[in-house]
């Protein structure tokens, strides 16, 4: 049977009955109309792959739905996507793709839930204030593949005229990780803003304050002297004995110490990385808490340095206390005074 060289017709392909088995109707230059034998009537487009030259076909949809016109307008559009070694299968992936890209907002809401596993609660959610004060509000609702550097300089302008620069710098920093898991998504191929903290005046970082080791005695001998609550001063000489965040040392508990084995086990959920961290204790620590056992109300070894209120009789005995005094006099927890009592009986064997 000699291969049909001519096109198809509406009234041809309206009039096509289903058989046994499912059937094609050329059209020529890859189109074709599948009727299956269930009365169904589908078009196709079959070419080659660019590069691989393997032939596959594609789905143009049904007719009556796609007419004969805008089948052979797909296939006009397939063919030069091809003419451009452009596989129509990819391009229409990509497409759709495209009618679905999120915003920037929904973008950062993804990114929000995958950092919830990886950052502290308290830090994350000072980084979403942050973008929600500053950068959502006039780009939260752009396209995250309409992203672009005017667009994200424009928003920061008054915030570099306020000289926010720290800021500025912080909320790039926070858009190039959601650029970047947006591209990690397949949602983007490239984050035209990643440079863009260079067109800003560069954040001049300021050391905090610090005390030189020379400096720690005249410090102390003002600490000393100076009129605060006893609980406070002793919470500074904790600190600097133990080497530990302020957010560490005012937290601490005495159930976390241990007098026998002169330790202090910090456990892993108020420490910065998550993990528990041990501390020996030098005599001086110890002395310290001689000190404050004699004070101690509640868990906290430190409380009354956290807003606790005082009772009028410990704020008289520690007023007449100083540190010194308070270190020689004071009684000891239970558990370090049977150490000392072990110590003492097998000293004197």
């Amino acid at each position: 049977m000699a291969r049909r060289t001519y096109s198809l017709n509406h009234t041809e392909i309206s009039n096509a009955k289903p058989k046994a088995k499912d059937y094609k109707l050329a059209d020529g230059q890859g189109l074709f109309l599948i009727v299956k034998a269930t009365g169904a009537k589908l078009w196709r487009f079959n070419y080659c792959k660019p590069f691989t030259k393997k032939r596959t076909e594609i789905s143009l949809g049904r007719f009556p739905e796609v007419s004969l016109k805008q089948a052979r307008d797909k296939r006009a559009e397939y063919r030069a996507l091809l003419a451009e070694n452009i596989d129509p299968q990819t391009h229409r992936q990509q497409e759709k793709l495209k009618a679905k890209i999120p915003t920037l907002f929904e973008m950062a809401q993804q990114w929000y839930k995958l950092k919830e596993t990886q950052i502290k609660p308290n830090t994350l959610n000072g980084y979403w204030r942050m973008l929600n004060n500053h950068l959502f509000p006039k780009s939260g609702y752009i396209p995250i593949n309409e992203i672009l550097p005017p667009i994200i300089k424009t928003i920061l302008q008054p915030l570099e005229k306020r000289k926010a620069t720290l800021t500025i710098h912080r909320i790039l920093s926070l858009l190039n990780e959601i650029m970047s898991f947006a591209i990690n998504s397949g949602l983007i191929e490239t984050n035209r803003c990643i440079s863009l903290s260079k067109t800003f005046t560069q954040h001049k970082r300021q050391h905090l304050a610090t005390i030189r080791p020379e400096e720690l005695p005249d410090f102390l001998n003002v600490l000393h002297n100076y009129k605060a609550l006893g609980r406070v001063k002793t919470l500074i000489l904790w600190q600097l004995l133990t080497m530990t965040r302020p957010s560490e040392a005012a937290g601490a508990k005495w159930a976390e110490i241990d007098l026998t084995a002169k330790t202090w086990t910090i456990p892993a959920s108020r420490m910065k990385m998550g993990k528990e961290h041990i501390i020996p204790l030098s005599t001086q620590a110890i002395s310290l808490l001689r000190f404050e056992w004699q004070f101690h109300i509640i868990a906290l070894m430190f409380s009354l340095a956290l807003r606790e209120k005082t009772s009028p009789q410990v704020q008289e005995r520690k007023g007449k206390l100083s540190v010194q005094q308070s270190l020689e006099t004071a009684s000891l927890p239970t558990a370090y005074a049977q150490s000392q009592a072990l110590t003492s009986t097998n000293t004197s064997q």
